[in-house]
């Protein structure tokens, strides 16, 4: 099965180092003249940031706390919301995503930290698997996992349309699919087909389950019937997903 997640985002509420006002010198000034960092109804703050008791604090309330590019993610896990991008880009190498960063199953994704922290991949798709809220326990030995290769990898926040791009292997975004998680782009799950890639099915090992896998039908990807694999032979073991022979 594929593992992956997620961007990094601070929850610090910060006072802010500028502001759109002038220098604000002594008393007697109006609110076109508030010293740099505070704010008032005709005093913006800058873009990223909002106004919280008249100082400027890192964070959004509404889309007008964000840049043109950007929108303010309401739904996601309180109690701060941050601004993040309407649209969310995709990658086929490394060279196409920021220094700090690899590309990771069709997403920009950052780079695993020398000393990784501790975390559980027998966890991942957890709020328990030692990540942050940004981010999955994953091993990118996947088949192989241990505990020593294991680090939390990072996936982007869900665009403004809450439907992320497919990327290379399909991506969900987790509306409350992980509880205690934000919501960024979960890579190879699905509802239905609309979130793989074409031609691939979203395969959902059980009835009931409400979140599946995206599955290309080729050796070792999951499965419910015969009709799901190229090779036509789907092993089902009772109790369990099915994998493509």
């Amino acid at each position: 099965m594929k593992r992956t997640m997620l961007a990094v985002f601070a929850v610090l509420a910060v006072a802010c180092s500028d502001s759109e006002g002038g220098d604000g010198g002594g008393g007697g000034g109006g609110d076109d003249e508030l010293p740099a960092g505070l704010c008032s109804a005709s005093v913006k703050c800058p873009d990223g940031q909002f106004c919280f008791n008249g100082i400027c604090a890192l964070g959004c309330t509404s889309n007008s706390n964000c840049g043109s590019d950007m929108y303010c993610d309401t739904q996601d896990v309180g109690p701060l919301y941050f601004c993040k991008n309407k649209s969310v880009p995709t990658c086929s190498s490394d060279s196409q995503c920021a220094a700090s960063q690899m590309c990771l199953k069709g997403f920009c994704s950052l780079k695993p930290p020398e000393v990784k922290p501790t975390c559980s991949p027998d966890k991942a798709g957890s709020a328990d698997d030692g990540c942050d809220k940004y981010a999955i326990c994953s091993d990118p030995n996947e088949e192989n996992a241990t505990q020593a290769d294991a680090y939390c990898a990072s996936f982007p926040p869900c665009p403004e349309s809450g439907m992320c791009p497919t990327g290379q292997f399909g991506a969900l975004c987790n509306d409350g699919y992980i509880p205690g998680k934000a919501r960024f782009c979960m890579e190879g799950l699905c509802k239905d087909n609309a979130q793989c890639p074409s031609n691939w099915s979203c395969v959902k090992p059980f009835a009931n389950a409400v979140v599946g896998f995206c599955s290309s039908g080729a050796m070792g990807m999951p499965c419910t019937s015969n009709a799901q694999c190229a090779s036509n032979n789907c092993m089902v073991i009772p109790g369990t997903p099915g994998i493509c022979m």
